[in-house]
């Protein structure tokens, strides 16, 4: 079963200024998520809400390699994936 990823407001927030290419993969790799939670992603710590998860990734763009956590949590409806934050870090 897969899952639908909603993205809350402001979830992408510390996205901005990436190319839109690599906005595009971020898309691919919640899909790969939503096909897979809980072998993809693990129990998120403190500061994050208790019953969240997180999941993360990377894409290489460009020469750079961008390392990315997603956090979410399942939502009520057991249908639904809620992404709740994305952030981001690079290494050259």
């Amino acid at each position: 079963m897969s899952y639908i990823v909603e993205k809350a407001e402001g979830a992408f927030s510390r996205l901005v200024g990436l190319p839109s290419e690599l906005l595009d993969r971020i898309d691919d790799a919640l899909r790969e998520l939503a096909a897979s939670p809980r072998e993809l992603g693990k129990k998120a710590c403190f500061p994050y809400p208790p019953k969240g998860q997180m999941y993360s990734f990377h894409r290489d763009h460009g020469g750079v390699r961008y390392y990315f956590v997603a956090f979410y949590y399942f939502a009520d409806d057991e249908k639904t994936l809620r992404v709740y934050d994305v952030t981001v870090t690079t290494a050259f």
